[in-house]
């Protein structure tokens, strides 16, 4: 089995013991009895006494918080523990047993598993041999598993487990009957089909003292089957293998193959008349983003197909330790069935059930559209046509530069940051890019900076308030002056830069993207000695003005590189300045300003290089 990652563990000898001490230490109403590995509610006598159905499962670790996480009041009495995917022994159940025999009898819930299903078997027959039959215990298989409905030993038991303990629990709580409760577990016929990108890692192998005292029968180097663009359909909480494997698409398309099975091919299951409860379970490696986007797949396939979700239930309910995927699971609706879920429980592991809100609307238009572009007062002063071409093109190369640029920039940014400046930048090239997409008119600069600090606002994060700020006071600067003037432009960018220091309080050597800034604030200097810039086909200005933007651009590079040896006074980057481990990489946001700069005065220096050129060729 993989074990290629570290765990916040002291031994994998005691991970399973430890674990349960932490968790029934902040659980106040629950009691462990440390030797057999089994949570109790403190209060199962007083539930005895009162002459309640208690309900007990159990079965291997590594699957939390199934099963120990919903011992309360409202689902389960007591739990017992296995080591890492391995059943508990007979003697522990067996202890279970005794600890929470009620005479009103007792429901054991088991997945099917060889182990479990022979494990908890064996000791609910010496429980009833030992009380001679005075208390009667009964047990019930759930077998949910989608992928396995064929195995001549029964489907797999899953997530659709956790939907029995809380129906039963309920159930029990109000007061039902042992044949009650057994007679209304025969009719819950959950569906489960799981999806991963990978297998779990375990801190250590489970002991296989017996073949019985395995839950399951996981292949013996499942991690040499998965590849980087594929996932696998139908994988066991064990690191069984499924029933397929596919080249990775978007989760829609994932959503749609497991559901698509899931439904349509088990009409007795589900009849979509009643509604249906779904459950999307991560299997403990995905992240709060990714469930988000599976649960709203699942609704939004759900309504393509007009079918009803009566309730959604999402979250880890059964984990697969580490596993990187989800299962989503389906029961047919009853109105005790959703009462019974919806039911008061004290167990802090069940995440609750949800209605699908009918009345969410997904804002889905564009951040950016032409109808939101800040248009060109009549009033403003316009480049030459000649001019607004250069400009334009210069523009376009720069944000190329930016896309192209992203992955280095984000390994720049991860050393000590969160590792997505390139991410953050090439979306702001793309939305700027959409800008000259709508219009070939360049002519109006100050109109054009506005708009492109309305997309760098709408970017979020540092990286787009920056350049927004950078951008709103450029394009101020502007304003009703002759922007044909170099001098103009030099001003401009001076407001600006001195706008951008106010804000972000950084300082020329603080390493950040403002020691590019100032190498292109000092490097434009001599702008201001070339007059106006005319109608640029006097190739003497253009290569004049050229020559200033290749060599700034160039102390522009150089300054980014110094930033190396620099020490991080603003940013996420000062947050580790003394560590001595890390990697000595240039800033980030100071690389991608001398990346765009440059894109500039290549353009520049490539139309002045063509005589009687007015652009160079995009």
């Amino acid at each position: 089995m993989p074990t290629n990652r570290n765990y916040f563990i002291n031994s994998s000898q005691s991970v399973v013991d430890e674990s349960l001490a932490g968790y029934t230490l902040s659980q106040p109403l629950l009691f462990l009895v440390q030797k057999e590995r089994i949570v109790l509610r403190k209060d199962f006598e007083c539930v005895k006494s009162k002459g309640q159905v208690t309900i007990l499962s159990g079965g291997g670790s590594g699957h939390e918080p199934s099963h120990a996480g919903y011992v309360g009041r409202g689902m389960l009495t007591a739990a017992v523990c296995g080591d890492i995917f391995a059943s508990p022994p007979v003697g522990h159940i067996l202890t279970a047993l005794r600890l929470i025999g009620s005479a009103a009898g007792t429901v054991v819930i088991v997945k099917n598993y060889t182990g479990d299903r022979l494990n908890f078997a064996l000791a609910i027959d010496q429980f009833r041999a030992e009380t001679n039959g005075a208390v009667k215990v009964e047990m019930v298989l759930v077998e949910d598993d989608w992928a396995t409905r064929n195995s001549p030993v029964g489907a797999r038991g899953l997530c659709g487990t956790v939907l029995f303990h809380k129906i039963l629990g309920a159930m029990a709580e109000e007061g039902q009957s042992l044949q009650a409760i057994i007679d209304i577990a025969s009719t819950l016929r959950p569906s489960t089909l799981a999806a991963a990108l990978g297998h779990a890692t375990i801190p250590s192998t489970a002991s296989q003292d017996s073949p019985a005292a395995s839950s399951s029968e996981p292949r013996s180097d499942p991690g040499e089957s998965f590849t980087s663009n594929t996932y696998e359909i139908g994988l066991g909480i064990h690191n069984e293998p499924g029933i397929e494997q596919r080249t990775f698409e978007p989760v829609k398309q994932i959503v749609s193959t497991v559901l698509g099975n899931l439904l349509p091919q088990n009409p007795d299951r589900c009849v979509p008349a009643d509604g249906t409860i779904v459950v999307v379970n991560n299997l403990g490696g995905l992240t709060s983003f990714e469930v988000n986007i599976v649960t709203k797949e699942v609704i939004a396939w759900f309504q393509a197909e007009k079918l009803t979700v009566s309730c959604i239930i999402t979250g880890t309910l059964m984990s697969s330790i580490d596993m990187p995927g989800f299962s989503i699971t389906v029961l047919r609706a009853t109105t005790d069935t959703l009462r019974r879920l919806n039911a008061a429980t004290e167990c802090k592991c069940w995440p609750g059930v949800l209605s699908v809100n009918p009345n969410c609307n997904f804002n889905m238009t564009p951040r950016h559209d032409s109808e939101s572009t800040t248009k060109a007062p009549d009033s403003e002063v316009h480049l030459t046509d000649c001019q607004a071409k250069l400009f334009r093109s210069a523009f376009i190369q720069a944000c190329r530069a930016v896309s192209a640029a992203e992955a280095e920039l984000n390994y720049l940014d991860s050393v000590a940051g969160d590792g997505d400046c390139g991410t953050t930048m090439a979306e702001l090239a793309g939305k700027s890019l959409e800008i000259a997409e709508e219009t070939t008119d360049f002519s109006a600069p100050r109109t054009i900076f506005l708009n492109l600090s309305n997309v760098a606002a709408e970017i979020g994060g540092t990286t787009g308030a920056l350049y927004g700020i950078l951008f709103s006071a450029f394009a101020n600067g502007l304003s009703a002056q002759d922007v044909r003037n170099p001098r103009v432009w030099l001003d401009a960018f001076s407001g600006a830069l001195e706008k951008f220091v106010r804000y972000s309080r950084a300082r020329p050597g603080d390493r950040s993207m403002l020691d590019a800034l100032t190498a292109i604030s000092y490097g434009l200097c001599s702008l201001g000695s070339l007059g106006s810039f005319g109608s640029l086909s006097e190739i003497g200005d253009l290569v004049a003005i050229a020559e200033v933007l290749t060599k700034t651009a160039k102390s522009c590079r150089v300054a980014a590189e110094t930033t190396r040896v620099m020490t991080a006074v603003v940013g996420r980057a000062s947050y580790s300045k003394d560590r001595k481990d890390l990697r000595k990489v240039p800033d980030a946001g100071a690389v991608a300003v001398s990346v765009w700069f440059t894109a500039l005065a290549e353009v520049l220096q490539a139309a002045a290089a063509v005589p009687g050129s007015d652009v160079p060729r995009q």
